[in-house]
Formats: C-alpha cells, sequence, structure tokens
C-alpha cells in the first residue's frame, strides 16, 4: 500500500497540474458514499486512523459542501500539493 501511495506521490511531485486534474476528476466520477466505504476498507487494511475519519466524512459530510471543496483542488497552487505529497509520503513511511 505504501508503494501505491509513493508511486502517486512522486507523480504528483514532478507533474502537480496533472495530479490535480486527476485527483479532481476522480473524486467527481465516483459517488461519495463509494470513496467513503474504499476509505474505510483502506483503513482497516493499513491501521492508518486518519482513513477511518476521511471514510466516515465521505459518508456522512453533506454532499453539496462536499462538491464546493472539491472545486477549489484545481485552485491549490503547485508548491502547496508538493509539500503536502511529501509530507503524507513521509507519514506513510514512518507507520509502516
Amino acid at each position: 500500500m505504501n508503494y501505491i501511495i509513493t508511486v502517486l506521490g512522486l507523480i504528483g511531485i514532478i507533474k502537480p497540474d496533472k495530479f490535480k486534474k486527476f485527483i479532481h476528476n476522480a473524486l467527481y466520477l465516483m459517488p461519495f458514499w463509494l470513496w467513503g466505504i474504499i476509505f474505510l476498507i483502506l483503513a482497516g487494511i493499513t491501521k492508518i486512523w486518519i482513513l477511518i475519519i476521511i471514510g466516515l466524512v465521505f459518508l456522512f459530510f453533506p454532499k453539496r459542501k462536499m462538491k464546493k471543496t472539491i472545486e477549489l483542488i484545481p485552485k491549490i497552487s503547485n508548491k502547496n500539493i508538493r509539500i503536502f505529497i511529501i509530507l503524507i509520503i513521509i507519514i506513510v513511511w514512518i507507520l509502516w
């Protein structure tokens, strides 16, 4: 699991614009309840507690507010995306 996150992170560091577009489209194409179930399953497999919170947010948070939040993803600067990805990769490798 941490290898998949690392590869996606490296793609995000190298090409942040395409990564933002990929994440934005992936979140819009699948229903939010399905994302919630996927994150809860991943939380059970990887034992990362933050995935439980993300999964519950996707299941129970109002969909209208989530769509507004997802629309903000393309507006995030490339520098902030790279910093966030590096932090996520470090956290995943420490917790693994």
